[in-house]
C-alpha cells in the first residue's frame, strides 16, 4: 500500500509540525493550504508563506486551492441561515465534514494520495472487535478537538491521520523550535475566520434579505409573554445572552429561548436556563450504533431502549452524565459502508432523546452534542430543542 499523503497546511504551528512529523515518519509527504474566504483571518498572504517554507524545510512539495466556492456554499450560508431561524450555528462542524475532510480528501485522491492528514488534537484507531475506526480524545485534554469531527464517517476515517493526538501543545511548540520554525511561538486564531472585527451582526445584515425575519425588529418577552422591551432581530441573541438585552428589570435577565415564528426573544432567571433534556436530530454513530443489537440466527434485530454517556453540548463543555435514548430509526446506517445491502437497511436512531443526571445550563439548538463513553467518540448530533428541569416541553 503506498504512502503519499496530503497534509492540510493553514500556515499554523500545528498543522506544520503535523507535516513535518509524517514527513520524518517516511510518507510522501504533499502540502496543501486553503483559500477559503475573502478578507479571511486564516490562510492569508503570510499564513500561505509559513506553510511554504515548512515544505522547504521537510522538502517536500506545496500547493494552493481555492475552496472558496463550497466554503460560502456549505460554512458562510449555513451559518447565516442557522442565525436567521434563531439558531446558534456551528460552522467549525461543517467546514470540517464539507470542506477538509470531503472536498479537500477528493482533492488528495485525485493525486493518488492515500491518507489525508491535519494538525488536529484527536486520535483514529481502528477496532479489530467491532471492524469500525473509532474517534478518540487526543492526550492533551485542554486542545483536544474531538468534538468537533463527531459528524465524519467511517469511509472519511479510514483515510485520516492525525498526528498531534498523541502530544500536547507545549510539546508541539518544542517540536516547532527544534525543526527551526521560525513561527514557533506563533499565536492561534481563537475566532472565526470569516468573520470581520464588526462581528457577526454585520455579515448577517450583508447577506439577509428584507423578509427574513431575523434580522427584523421585534418584541422582548418574559415567559409568562408578557412584552418587556424590543429587540434588533433574533439573529443578534443566543441563549444565555446577558449583555446588550436594553431591558430594565431590576435583576439580571438572560435570554432562554428565540421564537423565530412569532420574532420574539424570550428571557428569564439564571435558572431559567438549566435544562435537563434536549432533542438531537441527524446522529452520526462512529462507534457502532449502540442502539443496535447484533443480528440473531434468524435474521430478527431489536433496539436497546437507552445508554448511558458522557455528553457534551459545546466544544468548552465539559461533558455531563446523560441518559440517551431512540426516537427514531432512521438517519445515518450504522454500517454505512458494508457492501452487504441488508446492513444497509438497518436501523441507527438518526434522532434521540438525551437526558442529563443534572441539568445543564444553555443547551442552544443549532449546536452539535457528541457522546463520549471514556475516550472514544460513540457519535453526535445537531441539538433540535431542549426541555426544562421539569421535563415540560418548550
Amino acid at each position: 500500500m503506498g504512502n503519499r499523503i496530503v497534509v492540510a497546511m493553514s500556515g499554523g504551528v500545528d498543522s506544520s509540525v503535523a507535516a513535518l512529523l509524517l514527513n520524518e515518519r517516511g510518507y510522501e509527504v504533499i502540502g496543501i493550504s486553503m483559500k477559503l474566504y475573502d478578507g479571511s483571518r486564516c490562510c492569508t498572504a503570510e499564513d500561505v508563506r509559513d506553510a511554504k517554507e515548512t515544505a522547504a524545510i521537510g522538502g517536500f512539495p506545496h500547493y494552493t486551492v481555492n475552496f472558496k466556492g463550497i466554503f460560502e456554499k456549505e460554512v458562510v450560508d449555513y451559518f447565516v441561515e442557522g442565525y436567521l431561524k434563531g439558531e446558534t450555528p456551528n460552522p467549525c462542524v461543517l467546514c470540517n465534514q464539507q470542506v477538509k475532510f470531503k472536498a479537500l480528501l477528493k482533492r488528495a485522491k485525485e493525486l493518488d494520495a492515500q491518507f489525508l492528514a491535519t494538525g488536529h488534537y484527536a486520535r483514529v484507531v481502528y477496532d479489530g472487535s467491532t471492524e469500525r475506526w473509532l474517534l478518540k480524545k487526543a492526550k492533551d485534554s485542554e486542545k483536544d478537538q474531538s468534538y468537533f469531527l463527531a459528524t465524519l464517517s467511517q469511509e472519511v476515517l479510514k483515510h485520516l491521520r492525525f498526528p498531534l493526538g498523541g502530544y500536547t501543545k507545549k510539546e508541539v511548540r518544542e517540536i516547532a523550535r527544534k525543526k527551526g520554525l521560525r513561527f514557533a511561538r506563533k499565536q492561534e486564531s481563537q475566532d472565526l475566520c470569516f468573520i470581520s472585527e464588526e462581528g457577526y451582526p454585520s455579515l448577517l445584515q450583508k447577506r439577509a434579505t428584507v423578509p427574513d425575519s431575523g434580522i427584523q425588529e421585534g418584541e422582548i418577552v418574559n415567559s409568562a409573554g408578557e412584552v418587556l422591551g424590543r429587540h434588533s432581530g433574533i439573529a443578534n441573541y443566543t441563549i444565555g445572552q446577558r449583555r446588550g438585552l436594553g431591558v430594565a428589570a431590576g435583576r439580571p435577565l438572560y435570554v432562554t429561548r428565540l421564537d423565530p415564528l412569532e420574532n420574539q426573544v424570550i428571557v428569564g432567571e439564571d435558572r431559567d436556563l438549566l435544562k435537563k433534556e434536549l432533542i438531537a436530530k441527524d446522529v452520526n454513530w462512529i462507534a457502532k450504533s449502540p442502539f443496535i443489537s447484533p443480528f440473531t440466527k434468524g435474521g430478527t434485530e431489536t433496539l436497546t431502549e437507552s445508554i448511558t454517556v458522557s455528553a457534551k453540548i459545546r466544544s468548552r463543555h465539559e461533558g455531563a452524565k446523560a441518559r440517551i435514548e431512540p426516537l427514531s430509526t432512521t438517519g445515518i446506517p450504522a454500517c454505512e459502508d458494508s457492501a452487504d445491502p441488508d446492513l444497509h437497511a438497518r436501523p441507527s436512531a438518526g434522532k434521540v432523546r438525551v437526558i442529563f443526571e443534572e441539568p445543564q445550563r444553555a443547551i442552544t439548538p443549532g449546536q452539535l452534542v457528541v457522546f463520549y463513553q471514556d475516550d472514544v467518540v460513540l457519535g453526535g448530533g445537531w441539538i433540535q430543542g431542549e426541555k426544562d428541569s421539569n421535563g415540560e416541553s418548550l
